[in-house]
């Protein structure tokens, strides 16, 4: 429709109109408006590039594995934080990949999936091909309800960051528990030193013991509490 500018799509048949004796007289065209089908496909065609770019160049591993958790799609972060081509992962399982150790925790975050339709942030640990990796995943069930969407995170580096921050915070603790330490073992120490020497030199006889046995007792105290504290960081 060049004349106001607007486009419109339609689908035509069109057949050529004969006379009786075979003599071409013009043609027949019988048309149907499609634009909205045709806008729509066009619509769909674009988002389904775009998802597809998404999925291509996300830095998240993402795959779409059915109920047994075998693969069915997976795109290249995937195959990058697993170490694995697609060939490989389209032969294996999600749960295949899990420690041992954590295929009981993995089995029931997926009951909590059928049941809510989604799991957010679950962290698992996996070994491929001798390498461990830590994981966070985010599942979604997916509309048809025999397929399942993951989007997964690479956080082994993070957990070993986070382990060794945790030994520094400790290591820190302990170097504070023997600074604290040092004081009232040395009273401890200089109260039971010369109790010992009065008692080799029998010094002992009418010396009142009680006000030494009470400070032992209070840095004793005082000791303990350390620990305590200790035992809650």
């Amino acid at each position: 429709f060049k004349n106001d500018g607007h486009k419109e799509y339609t689908k035509t048949t069109k057949t050529k109109v004969i006379d009786d004796d075979g003599h071409i007289l013009g043609v027949l065209g019988i048309g149907r408006d499609f634009t909205l089908e045709q806008e729509n496909k066009e619509k769909l065609e674009f988002q389904k590039k775009e998802l597809q770019t998404i999925f291509d160049t996300t830095k998240d591993g993402i795959a779409i594995i059915d109920l047994q958790t075998n693969f069915k799609k997976v795109n290249k972060a995937y195959c990058d934080i697993t170490g694995l081509s697609e060939e490989e992962l389209l032969k294996t399982s999600c749960l295949a990949l899990t420690i041992p150790e954590d295929v009981e925790g993995t089995l029931a975050k997926m009951k909590v999936l059928f049941e809510k339709g989604h799991v957010d942030s679950y962290e698992k640990r996996c070994l491929i091909n001798g390498k461990h990796i830590t994981v966070s995943l985010s599942v979604t069930l997916l509309p048809d309800k025999e397929h399942m969407l993951i989007s997964m995170k690479d956080i082994t580096q993070h957990k070993i960051f986070e382990e060794q921050s945790k030994l520094i915070a400790m290591g820190e603790m302990i170097g504070n528990i023997a600074h604290q330490w040092r004081q009232p073992l040395s009273v401890i120490s200089s109260i039971s030193t010369g109790l010992k020497m009065k008692s080799e030199f029998d010094s002992l006889d009418g010396y009142d013991i009680i006000p030494d046995m009470d400070v032992i007792t209070k840095q004793v105290q005082y000791l303990s509490k350390t620990i305590d504290d200790f035992r809650n960081f």
